[in-house]
């Protein structure tokens, strides 16, 4: 949390504050100095101590239990930039350098601050020793847009033929969008499939798309999921999430080792294929991977499931509730 924001939050006079586990953000300090309860906001699992899940600068490693725990033990020693946010705390803020100020998951007295878990369960199991002051919410899906127009001709496109695959790597860049849309379309033409794809942030260039292809800018998952049969994407959570509230299986193509992560999580639950790293995928397998998105059934049932899963998840709901009780009561832990 910068001065900016500090200054904000003064003005405003906030209730509550919320905010992450990020290394740029401060808003503990802020909460301890306005005196206000706070709210801990994550995507990731990594941040509660656990024996279940490591740091989160080792998620993609498999550790003993033991080891996962000890592995938490790295943010305590480990405070980047620690000297420049300390001065900031004493002189910005005016607070002591008391024991323990690093610690975001405690207030300055020592108690447990609630946490938002904002994933699927089904992605990311509870663990055993997580303690009641976790909250698991699900993802945070925005509200539908009510006012959404597709673009010209999309839904006599989807209406013409098959549920299409949709295709796109979001705001995910590469050094040559023209040869990803050449390989999209040859793949797209080998698999025998009807396909959506999305340009995003301009990684995707097609110039000709065939007859079994539409191509769009942008378009709101929540619209579009329900109406395809898989999704070829970079891996993301958000998308990842979108995808499998519509029941619909996934092929990921990370380029990121957190886009990694959510892939090999969603492949775990049966709903995803093995991830592809882009750096790495091919026509060939990209039009092996639409085959199965369309032909796999036992990939749509898996999928099925974890849309199950994720509509039983309370979402916001809970989110409101756990901000709201803090504000109003100072509670840290649910009953």
């Amino acid at each position: 949390m910068s001065e900016e924001q500090y200054q904000a939050a003064r003005t405003h006079r906030p209730d509550v504050i919320v905010h992450t586990h990020a290394n740029s953000d401060f808003g503990h300090f802020v909460a301890e100095k306005m005196g206000v309860p706070r709210v801990v906001a994550e995507l990731y699992p990594f941040y509660q101590p656990s024996r279940y899940y490591p740091n989160m600068a080792l998620q993609a490693k498999n550790l003993p239990k033991t080891l996962n725990r000890l592995s938490h033990l790295m943010s305590t020693l480990i405070v980047p930039n620690r000297k420049v946010v300390d001065r900031w705390r004493v002189e910005s803020l005016g607070l002591p350098l008391r024991r323990g100020r690093h610690d975001r998951l405690t207030d300055p007295q020592g108690r447990r601050v609630p946490m938002l878990h904002m994933f699927s369960t089904a992605l990311c199991p509870p663990a055993p020793d997580w303690p009641t002051s976790v909250h698991n919410m699900g993802f945070p899906f925005l509200p539908a847009r009510a006012d959404y127009n597709p673009p010209e001709g999309l839904e006599r496109f989807l209406a013409a033929g098959p549920p299409p695959v949709a295709v796109g790597f979001g705001s995910v860049t590469n050094p040559d969008p023209g040869a990803t849309g050449r390989m999209i379309r040859e793949a797209v033409v080998a698999a025998g499939v009807r396909a959506v794809v999305v340009r995003g942030g301009g990684g995707i260039v097609i110039d000709e798309p065939t007859d079994d292809m539409f191509v769009v800018d942008n378009v709101p998952f929540d619209w579009l999921n329900p109406r395809i049969a898989g999704m070829v994407y970079s891996g993301g959570t958000g998308t990842a999430h979108y995808a499998l509230a519509a029941g619909v299986p996934t092929l990921p193509c990370p380029m990121f080792r957190e886009t990694a992560m959510w892939a090999e999580r969603v492949r775990r639950t049966g709903a995803g294929l093995a991830p592809i790293w882009q750096q790495q995928l091919t026509a060939s397998t990209l039009a092996e991977g639409m085959r199965r998105l369309v032909a796999d059934e036992s990939l749509r049932a898996a999928a099925g499931r974890v849309r199950e899963t994720i509509q039983a998840e309370p979402g916001t709901a809970l989110a409101v509730e756990v901000v709201e009780r803090a504000a109003s009561t100072g509670v840290l832990a649910r009953a």
